[in-house]
């Protein structure tokens, strides 16, 4: 027993206490807003693509599905491609909602959570061309062969764009976080005295946008290909 609560005491003061503090803070919080947001899109997602995949577990079922749903499957795919193959949007979204909303409760700041979502919407998308430089200029990158398709710098795979699928929820949150930040901070410098009229959230909502020059550094660094040059 004395074990026992030595090793309970241990975990409650250098593991649980940290571990809650770190839970407590605005990104954290809003990082698990959007993954319980997402769950609905997972699991619908995820249903489709196990009724996909039955035919190879259950071989018994191959000639069933080959004469009903193997017909059908490029139609309820869809509902695969929409939810997790574009998973990222919907994080994306969410996090720069909840982040405003969260800024806005917090620190009495008159900051709309919708404008942060669309802020955030719109730091992602500047994320996904990828872009090369040919004899000192910037092109946007174009490959169509077996193995990649690119097309004016967008990226397809998997039925779909492959940066707003699961492999950009990283890149979302980072955007995300980042598109929020310099909205809240440029409101600031702006002025909160004349923040309740609609004007001034339409101002507010165009300053920050010009913030957002400094995300072409992001791109830059992201989808540099130093091949290319």
């Amino acid at each position: 027993m004395g074990e026992d609560n030595k090793f309970m005491k241990f975990l409650n003061e250098k593991l649980m206490a940290p571990m809650g503090k770190i839970a407590a803070t605005r990104i954290v919080r809003a990082i698990m807003a959007a993954g319980l947001a997402s769950i609905p899109f997972t699991i619908v997602g995820s249903m489709f693509l196990v009724l996909n995949i039955l035919p190879t577990v259950f071989t018994s079922l191959t000639g069933f599905f080959n004469a009903t749903f193997v017909k059908i499957t490029n139609l309820y795919m869809i509902a695969n491609q929409t939810t997790m193959g574009i998973l990222a949007l919907y994080f994306t979204i969410v996090i720069g909602y909840e982040y405003t909303r969260i800024i806005r409760d917090e620190e009495k700041v008159n900051l709309d959570p919708v404008n942060g979502a669309l802020l955030a919407v719109f730091a992602f998308f500047m994320t996904i061309p990828e872009l090369v430089i040919k004899g000192g200029t910037f092109t946007l990158l174009n490959v169509n062969n077996k193995t990649e398709t690119v097309i004016n710098g967008w990226r397809s795979g998997g039925g779909g764009l492959d940066r707003l699928g699961t492999g950009g929820i990283f890149t979302g949150i980072i955007m995300a976080l980042l598109a929020v930040n310099l909205s809240d901070h440029r409101s600031e410098k702006l002025g909160h005295q004349n923040a309740g009229t609609s004007a001034f959230r339409g101002i507010q909502c165009l300053y920050s946008f010009d913030s957002n020059v400094c995300y072409f550094l992001c791109c830059f660094a992201d989808r540099w290909d130093p091949d290319c040059v």
